[in-house]
């Protein structure tokens, strides 16, 4: 934790925990993956706002030890405004995708890999999944600007359609598993048919 003039108990980070979960069919030997991934995200700061860069030094008028402790929080501030910023991009491309399919253009690259927080929520925000996002908001009038932007954001994200549904890897396996049952079945009428 790394205090800032915004917020007193600031992790400095994005934070993501992803569950996977693997299901078998004792029968049929098929397998069914989930995946659930919970993401709290940083807020982000105005370095103005959140005196982030307060006290950095330029090189050479502290020790280096001095100089990289007092950029640290610069860099933090930076590394989350960038992320966000990904991630932004990435639901404007999910949505433009969408508009785009309605009118049967084709649909805008999606840049998930522009940073790794985007990379990590790319299964989440990509259309086979169900996706969950609350918004954290100020309600001080000095932090209004940051608050109508976060919910300008939210509002985006909730125009992002997704669908969860069976994933391509499980299907072909639920085929396999269906024609050797159908196969097993046509045997054993060919055998009851022959047999009468």
């Amino acid at each position: 934790r790394a205090a800032t003039a915004m917020n007193d108990r600031s992790s400095r980070a994005h934070a993501v925990f992803t569950l996977s979960l693997v299901q078998t069919d004792c029968s049929t030997g098929h397998e069914l993956r989930s995946r659930l991934c919970l993401a709290d995200l940083g807020g982000s700061e105005k370095l103005s706002k959140s005196r982030a860069a307060d006290g950095v030094a330029a090189v050479g008028t502290v020790p280096w030890a001095e100089y990289y402790s007092r950029r640290q929080r610069l860099t933090e501030a930076v590394n989350i405004n960038t992320g966000l910023l990904a991630l932004k991009r990435c639901i404007d491309a999910l949505h433009e995708a969408q508009r785009a399919q309605r009118a049967g253009r084709p649909a805008p690259h999606v840049p998930f890999q522009d940073s790794k927080l985007t990379m990590l929520l790319s299964s989440a925000l990509g259309g086979d999944s169900k996706t969950v996002l609350l918004v954290a908001a100020a309600q001080e009038h000095a932090h209004a600007a940051e608050t109508v932007q976060s919910l300008r954001f939210g509002e985006r994200c909730a125009s992002v359609e997704t669908r969860a549904r069976v994933g391509a890897n499980a299907l072909a396996g639920m085929i396999a598993a269906l024609s050797e049952r159908i196969a097993a079945v046509e045997e054993e009428i060919k055998t009851t048919v022959s047999h009468c």
